[in-house]
Order: C-alpha cells, then sequence, then structure tokens
C-alpha cells in the first residue's frame, strides 16, 4: 500500500524534525536554525548550490546506466499507482531533503566531527545516510554505492561551506532531478511500467 507507506514516512518525518526541534530547544537559548547552523547562501550561490544538486543527478543517471542496477528495486513498488508517484514526489522534492539534511548534516556530522574529526565524520555521516536507503535499493551494491558518494558530496559541502542550507539546495536540485526525469520517461507518472528500463 504506498500511499500508506509514504503517509507513514511523512509522519516520521514530523516526529523526528519535532524530536530534533526539541532537543536545540532543550540545549541551547538561540533559535532552531541559527543553532543547526542553516546559514541560506547569499546572492547567486544559492542558485549554484541547486544546479550543483542538479549537474549531480545526471552524473548519476548516467553512472546509473553502466552500472549493474537490478531492474526491480523496492523502491519502484511505491510508484505503484498515479498518486502514490505523485505523493512520493511531493514527499521527495518538499520534505526528504529537510529532514534528511538536518539529521544528517545538521545533527549527526558535527558530533562525529568533533568526537573523530572532520575526515572520519564526512564517511560515517556519508554512510549512515547511505544504509537509511538500504530497504529501498534492496541492499544491491551498486546504487547503494553510487548513493554513499552522493551523501558524501553533500556531506562535503557542510564541511566546507558551515551551512546546512547549502547541502539542502543541492539536496533538492538532486531529488528534484530525479523526480522530474521519472515523470518525463512515464509520460506524467501514467505509465510506471517504464520505470527500471
Amino acid at each position: 500500500m504506498p500511499l500508506i507507506s509514504i503517509l507513514a514516512q511523512a509522519l516520521t518525518s514530523a516526529v523526528l524534525f519535532g524530536a530534533m526541534y526539541g532537543m536545540v530547544a532543550r540545549r541551547y537559548r538561540s533559535p532552531f536554525w541559527q543553532s543547526v547552523r542553516w546559514r541560506w547562501p547569499k546572492g547567486s550561490l544559492a542558485f549554484l548550490c541547486a544546479a550543483t544538486g542538479v549537474s549531480i543527478a545526471l552524473l548519476v543517471d548516467f553512472a546509473s546506466s553502466l552500472a549493474p542496477i537490478p531492474k526491480s528495486l523496492p523502491i519502484y513498488k511505491m510508484f505503484g499507482s498515479t498518486a502514490s508517484a505523485y505523493a512520493l514526489a511531493g514527499y521527495g522534492i518538499l520534505v526528504a531533503p529537510v529532514i534528511e539534511e538536518l539529521f544528517f548534516r545538521g545533527f549527526l556530522f558535527p558530533v562525529l566531527a568533533r568526537r573523530s574529526g572532520v575526515p572520519v565524520a564526512v564517511v560515517l555521516t556519508s554512510l549512515a545516510f547511505t544504509l537509511i536507503h538500504t530497504s529501498q535499493l534492496a541492499a544491491a551494491w551498486a546504487p547503494l554505492l553510487i548513493l554513499f558518494f552522493v551523501g558524501m558530496t553533500f556531506t562535503l559541502a557542510r564541511a566546507w561551506s558551515g551551512s546546512v542550507a547549502v547541502p539542502y539546495l543541492m539536496h533538492l536540485g538532486y531529488n528534484l532531478t530525479l523526480f522530474a526525469g521519472l515523470f518525463y520517461a512515464t509520460d506524467y507518472f501514467r505509465h510506471m511500467e517504464r520505470m527500471g528500463q
């Protein structure tokens, strides 16, 4: 039941955001977005960050065409109907980038960087980011390896910029490009059988 699964993910995201917000409120006296280092890039840098995400998505699409990606992945079942495809696209574009960047690059990365140093934190954060997508990708090594490098790019952007908004914009551009490609390839989510071809 894809729609129920997507709703459950959305509710889980809301609970996770509430937990993160509550932790910051208890520990710090500064506003939430300031505490998690959500610094919006100035001027055209914001567009450059989003464009970088688009470029990464196009590179991933090319790499996926060369890699041994299984023809059937569990994530494809989430696109069981046009309605569920639109719901998943909405979640993947509007919710997932914010929640995942807040958790991985806003919470996990700084803790690991303080304890283990930035290089180790980059690897561990990227690995954790990859592992939460394992069930969607049937633990297939090729798409997980590609996703690991995507996560590493986002984490390096966070380490370099000192801002969670930078990898958020990259993630947004990345997800938007992937869903736009699926939207086009499946004739506006009307022919989901074309996925994985």
